[in-house]
């Protein structure tokens, strides 16, 4: 029997990861063209006066950037709709 692909015996594994380090808020570069100490964190990874990105880093993103409001607003639309219901019906 030929060889099988690898498959992942662990329901938890992690898949991908990267392995590029992930630059945070206290992180700074230095831009190599107009000598600038900068914090890509909050310039979206490039130098603000020139433009250049730092290569074999990636950025880190705070979780209110990571996180799915649609499903947050929904979520909350829920309970106030189960909060208003509670209160019409305890009143009638």
């Amino acid at each position: 029997m030929p060889d099988a692909p690898a498959i992942a015996a662990d329901a938890n594994a992690i898949v991908a990861v990267s392995a590029l380090p992930a630059l945070g808020p206290n992180d700074a570069v230095r831009c190599p063209i107009d000598d600038l100490e900068f914090r890509p964190y909050f310039t979206d990874g490039a130098c603000p006066i020139c433009g250049w990105r730092s290569v074999g880093v990636t950025i880190a993103k705070p979780w209110t950037h990571r996180a799915d409001w649609a499903l947050i607003a929904f979520i909350a639309l829920v309970i106030a709709s189960v909060a208003m219901a509670a209160v019409v019906l305890t009143a009638a």
